[in-house]
């Protein structure tokens, strides 16, 4: 990297954080986290192949079909139910969260990936904002998409500390239990 080019790096990693815009603790993370959508990775397998579906059904028609299917003999390889459990098994994870303005009139787009710690935002079909692993890798400032970000987030922030609010409470209200549970255990042992 050039020196020129490290200084202007420099330069747009302080702005972008003066303007609370980096990590998911900024407003790009929080608009995410909060007015987004969870990215699902689904998969499904066995030792023969790996397959990668996007939508699945709690419910597989498929099985009832599958059990139908005549198979060879597995021998001491593998027992039939085996494999076929084998082969039925799902594997699902989350894997980042994905917020998509058009919803809302905004040709926003803003996703982030747990794996690489990817943070990337997208306005009008260009990539103005991009984050790796905590290191700012593109920023474009501009006050076009950045007022549509200071739109959406006092949205999201709203709604954090709702769910933040809860929260609290809800572990407020299992402490209490529990100290009730341990006033009961006391008073039925020792009879006070």
């Amino acid at each position: 990297m050039h020196e020129q080019e490290k200084r202007i790096k420099d330069q747009r990693t302080i702005e972008a954080n003066r303007k609370k815009l980096i990590g998911l603790e900024g407003k790009l993370g929080c608009i995410v986290k909060n007015l987004g959508q969870p990215i699902i990775r689904q998969d499904q397998g066995d030792w023969f192949h790996d397959a990668n579906y996007l939508d699945y059904d709690v419910e597989d028609p498929a099985e009832d079909i599958i059990s139908q299917i005549p198979t060879m003999d597995y021998g001491d390889m593998v027992s039939e139910e085996a494999y076929r459990s084998e082969r039925m098994s799902y594997h699902i994870q989350e894997i980042g969260m994905h917020f998509d303005g058009l919803s809302r009139g905004i040709h926003l787009e803003i996703k982030y990936l747990e794996e690489t710690g990817e943070l990337l935002v997208i306005y009008k079909g260009y990539v103005v904002y991009k984050e790796l692993a905590g290191e700012l890798e593109i920023y474009t400032p501009s006050l076009e998409w950045e007022d549509k970000i200071n739109l959406l987030f006092p949205i999201a922030r709203e709604i954090e500390v709702k769910k933040t609010g809860q929260v609290k409470i809800e572990i407020k209200k299992k402490i209490e239990a529990q100290k009730m549970s341990l006033l009961q255990k006391i008073r039925k042992k020792w009879g006070v």
